[in-house]
């Protein structure tokens, strides 16, 4: 409990308005689920009328079911008040950069394709299913992106 990103802290959101009010369509929720630390943002859009496979499902998000398996693996000391202390070796040298910088680079990558898509709904309005196929497309490749980075043989 000694840093802004707390063991106990499993998401965050952040919204961004559209540029005016005739693009309404255009404000984004910024989602991350689980730990910051461990898991990217995505958007979701206002237009949209469905959210990404990946953070929703009957059983959890699988989006966060990773995202508290790569906690685990960073906080992996379970005895009494351990738990909520960071495996910093880990959290640093994990494939060589350490996590940090390889949620960053999807994460930038996320950001980069997001703007792009914004950028052609500026000069055409999008049906929402065309937002809800945009979402789910960003989402997936997140989701490969995320599974590649974490195998699970890896981070159990």
């Amino acid at each position: 409990n000694d840093t802004i990103n707390r063991n106990s802290t499993q998401a965050v959101t952040v919204f961004v308005a559209a540029p005016s009010p005739e693009k309404a369509y255009l404000t984004t929720m910024w989602v991350m689920l689980g730990q910051p630390i461990c898991t990217v943002a995505l958007p979701i859009w206002a237009g949209a009328t469905q959210v990404p496979s990946v953070l929703t499902g009957e059983n959890g998000a699988p989006l966060n079911h990773l995202a508290q398996l790569v906690e685990l693996y960073l906080y992996p000391d379970r005895r009494g008040h351990m738990a909520q202390y960071l495996n910093l070796s880990r959290f640093l040298t994990y494939r060589g950069s350490g996590v940090f910088p390889l949620l960053l680079e999807i994460e930038q990558e996320i950001l980069i394709q997001a703007q792009k898509i914004e950028q052609a709904w500026l000069s055409r309005t999008p049906t929402p299913e065309t937002i809800n196929h945009k979402s789910e497309e960003l989402a997936q490749w997140a989701w490969t992106k995320l599974k590649e980075t974490f195998p699970l043989e890896e981070i159990k």
